[in-house]
């Protein structure tokens, strides 16, 4: 103990506040000394927590479990000082409870050193970090298979797009020739409607002046003889006309079934072009469908990555735990071995430390 130290006062432990304290509950997370409103000290390492801050006021002794005592069992504040004393007591006290300790200490030492040689046991630690390779080169495997399914899926939705594109293309492409068909064809039929007027005028025609030549035989049937030349005629303009109107008969049949075959080529193209847009609309889908495959496989190749990494990352962790449980384990030994020697050399040797 300096001379400083020794100067400090001892704190005074003021006992009805201690039991007033004690009686109204007073927070356990501040210094157990009384009137005191500090936080208690953190601990550090293992064991039971301070009860005290140790921390002093002004001139005085730190707050602790020696300094409680001493105030506890002073007399009166002009008690003299006998701080040497007192760190004997303090000592052989300390001693006893080494020795105490030091009983159970090896078999808890050994426990101890079994522990840590388990931690630094290389086949035990290669044991499991080839396990948890194993597992994490297992999971990886897994999601590099569900990557590659990904992939196919979206390749697969690519090509079936490309092939809805190519039937849309070559349906547009057959849309517009048969439009241009079925110009053609309109042009046609109106060409052969116009004929089939133009035929029925001359058959009407015809049948005008058949009549007009039969009136004129029934005129002229008094004037047979100088008329028989003229009904001849008239026989044959009626024979033309008859055979002028069987002409526009056949032009009218062919051009009703011209329209027939235009309606029907027309229906045809309507229902190619309703299977382009079907077609166009199954392209759509198929490139939307590619679109989430490939936005599947890109999450999952980051989850391949994040779960790589954190495996690396668990593999790094445990190597520094094998380190420290190797380092702890060799500073353990060394103070089993100081203690032993300390044991073995007798109440006359000071303990490792103190001088």
């Amino acid at each position: 103990m300096t001379t400083e130290q020794q100067q400090l006062q001892v704190p005074v432990w003021d006992e009805k506040q201690a039991v007033a304290e004690r009686r109204d509950g007073k927070d356990p997370a501040l210094c157990a000394w009384p009137g005191c409103t500090r936080q208690r000290a953190q601990l550090e390492g293992k064991g039971r927590p301070p009860s005290y801050c140790r921390e002093a006021n002004e001139g005085e002794q730190p707050h602790s479990g020696y300094w409680a005592s001493k105030a506890k069992t002073r007399s009166g504040p002009d008690e003299p000082e006998t701080p040497v004393t007192d760190a004997q007591l303090a000592a052989s006290t300390i001693l006893l409870r080494l020795e105490d300790v030091a009983t159970t200490l090896p078999a808890h030492l050994a426990d101890l050193l079994d522990a840590l040689d388990t931690l630094r046991d290389q086949d035990a630690l290669d044991l499991e970090l080839g396990t948890k390779k194993a597992e994490y080169e297992r999971e990886a495997a897994l999601l590099r298979e569900r990557l590659a399914h990904a992939e196919q899926v979206a390749e697969t939705a690519r090509r079936t797009a490309q092939a809805a594109d190519a039937r849309a293309d070559n349906n547009q492409r057959f849309a517009e020739t048969w439009s241009e068909q079925h110009a053609e064809m309109s042009e046609r039929v109106e060409q052969m409607a116009a004929a089939l007027g133009a035929a029925q005028e001359q058959a009407r025609e015809a049948f005008q002046a058949a009549e007009a030549a039969r009136d004129d035989q029934a005129a002229a049937e008094a004037e047979r003889d100088e008329a028989t030349s003229e009904r001849d005629a008239a026989q044959a303009a009626q024979a033309q006309a008859e055979q002028q109107r069987d002409e526009a008969q056949m032009a009218r049949d062919e051009a009703l079934a011209a329209r027939t075959e235009a309606e029907a080529e027309r229906d045809a193209a309507v229902s190619r072009a309703e299977q382009a847009n079907e077609a166009a609309a199954e392209a759509t889908a198929a490139r939307q469908a590619a679109d989430a495959a490939r936005q599947v496989a890109e999450a999952v190749q980051r989850e391949v990555s994040a779960t790589l990494g954190a495996a690396q990352q668990r593999i790094t962790d445990l190597e520094t735990q094998r380190d420290d449980a190797v380092a702890e384990r060799d500073t353990a030994r060394r103070e089993r071995n100081a203690l032993l020697e300390y044991r073995a050399g007798g109440d006359e040797q000071s303990p490792p430390g103190e001088k």
